[in-house]
């Protein structure tokens, strides 16, 4: 069967409006089948490296927006068909407002905006109606992939909230324990209150102070910790980089360089540990070292938290200004907190939700939804949500 292409131009007055009856439909209508001829001027206008979209806000004043091309085959030609979802036929009455856009798939450049109207007729056989919903086809396909991979591993918002809350409750008790006197610190000055035994030998660079239960002892310590001393020293001096050296106890107050590979059952750090190449574990390893930032935007506030090479970010605070959907944010996510790949966050202001994506170079977009200062679906205006990613940036000074 032959397709019907409506004609229209890139050179209509942007105060006109083309009528496209093609166009109406009835509630309830689904995948309707538009097809269309762009031309400039007299020629037709090769759309083959151009992105399509239909915009339209209906009687009710709900935004919708599709790129669901069904024929391609005369691309070249101007000609192509779009498929019109079921959300463009919600609202009865005739569109606010609608516009066929049409933009450079490289740079995003918009070439042509064409206006055009169409009527949605009221279906009084349906047996319910549903109310006028925002439709975006590119943010829906994110969202129904979004929602895929949640139904596949089998979790869901309520399970990830919960997730975030015991995470936090872990780290909170770290915090408390690690400002107490529980634990020593190495920059610090500790005081030990009661009987400490060292199964391992106490290595003190600058001596050791204090009252031993007898002089002898003391001078056996002495004595021991010199000829330790000189032991390691002698010993280092005769390692040779090409041989196979066995040491059991090895103290360096300097640099250790290793050219081959170098195993050791128990490794303790006190600075920072640097490998040129890969450092694999029989064991676990983890690091406890933190740190913390945050970012603003006019009350939709993020704080992060780093522990190892996780980062825990919260948004919380009272929304100052609107951020409308297909924004980016005035986030700057600083170095040592940024993701190692696309990643989103959940985000939720009022009763409105929805997803942030946060971007390796430190940006954020808001997506699919207006966060605004008030009137969030019947909600407020304070903003809430998380999320949580790995990072291989350098650990923040």
């Amino acid at each position: 069967m032959a397709k019907n292409y409506f004609e229209l131009n890139t050179n209509l007055d942007i105060n006109q409006t083309a009528v496209v009856p093609a166009l109406n439909g009835r509630q309830g209508d689904n995948d309707r089948e538009v097809g269309f001829w762009i031309k400039d001027g007299k020629l037709p206008m090769d759309l083959s490296n151009k992105t399509i979209k239909l915009f339209a806000k209906d009687s009710a004043g709900v935004v919708k927006e599709t790129e669901s091309i069904n024929d391609r085959t005369g691309i070249t030609a101007g000609r192509f068909t779009l498929l019109i979802q079921k959300e463009f036929y919600q609202a009865v009455g005739q569109v606010e407002d609608s516009f066929i856009q049409i933009s450079d798939k490289e740079t995003g450049q918009i070439v042509s905006t064409i206006p055009v109207s169409f009527t949605v007729v009221e279906n009084k056989m349906a047996v319910t109606q549903t109310q006028s919903q925002l439709y975006l086809d590119t943010v829906q396909k994110v969202i129904d992939d979004f929602n895929q991979r949640i139904k596949a591993t089998g979790t869901n918002l309520e399970t990830l909230e919960n997730s975030l809350k015991h995470l936090q409750t872990i780290i909170d008790n770290i915090n408390q324990e690690f400002d107490s006197d529980m634990f020593g610190k190495t920059k610090e000055d500790n005081n030990f209150k009661g009987k400490n035994t060292f199964e391992q030998k106490i290595i003190a660079p600058n001596g050791l102070q204090g009252k031993a239960d007898s002089a002898g002892q003391a001078d056996e310590s002495n004595h021991a910790s010199n000829a330790d001393n000189a032991k390691n020293a002698e010993l280092a001096s005769q390692l040779v980089e090409k041989n196979d050296q066995t040491v059991n106890n090895l103290t360096v107050n300097g640099y250790h360089h290793a050219n081959g590979d170098t195993v050791v059952n128990k490794l303790d750090v006190n600075g920072q540990l640097f490998a040129h190449g890969d450092v694999k574990g029989f064991g676990t390893i983890t690091s406890s070292k933190k740190a913390f930032g945050q970012t603003w935007d006019y009350g939709l506030d993020v704080y992060l938290d780093r522990v190892g090479n996780m980062v825990i970010a919260r948004i919380h605070g009272g929304l100052i200004a609107e951020h409308g959907a297909f924004t980016k944010l005035q986030w700057d996510i600083p170095v040592g907190f940024r993701p190692v790949s696309e990643t989103n966050m959940l985000a939720s202001v009022g009763y409105s939700k929805g997803i942030i994506k946060v971007f390796p170079d430190g940006s954020a977009w808001n997506v699919d939804q207006t966060f605004k200062t008030s009137d969030n679906n019947g909600g407020d205006g304070v903003a809430y949500g998380f999320g949580v990613w790995p990072t291989l940036d350098d650990f923040p000074a």
